[in-house]
């Protein structure tokens, strides 16, 4: 699966929500709704990309895969069987791209950060992870 597009979607939330806190904070009341609820970062990161890359690697690989929120905003471990086999991450969401750092058995990172294009990507290291 292609990420563009969740990136793209991601890239337009955030900056909804950039908008909506600058409106509030000049004073300017809303005329509408708010189109996008009010939700932390990491859970509009969460919901847009981590999930729907999540589902789509359980799909292709038919194994269990889970993640774990990391220690700041924008970082995911991805988990096969309760071990972490790769780190997610998003250091700026305006920005659209996303990362992603392989670990090897012992958690320790074996390949230096790559730009996240394709689930291909990870579907591939997982496969010569399990054989």
């Amino acid at each position: 699966m292609n990420t563009q597009h969740l990136v793209r979607s991601l890239r337009e939330l955030v900056t909804k929500m950039e908008h909506d806190k600058r409106m509030v904070r000049r004073g300017i009341p809303y005329i509408h709704l708010p189109t996008v609820p009010r939700r932390s970062l990491s859970r509009v990161i969460c919901e847009t990309i981590v999930l729907p890359i999540v589902n789509e690697l359980c799909r292709d690989t038919r194994q269990i895969i889970t993640f774990q929120y990391g220690t700041s905003t924008g970082f995911f471990y991805l988990m096969l069987k309760s071990r972490k086999f790769a780190i997610l991450y998003i250091p700026n969401p305006a920005s659209g791209q996303i990362y992603i750092k392989f670990l090897n058995e012992k958690g320790a990172q074996c390949m230096p950060s790559r730009l996240l294009n394709d689930t291909d990507q990870i579907t591939d290291y997982l496969k010569s992870l399990i054989d």
